[in-house]
């Protein structure tokens, strides 16, 4: 499994386009 995106980390969570190729 790959996870492919931009992420934005906050104070409760993930933010940002994401992609999730099992």
């Amino acid at each position: 499994m790959a996870t492919i995106g931009t992420f934005s980390r906050t104070a409760n969570g993930f933010s940002g386009s994401v992609k999730t190729l099992n």
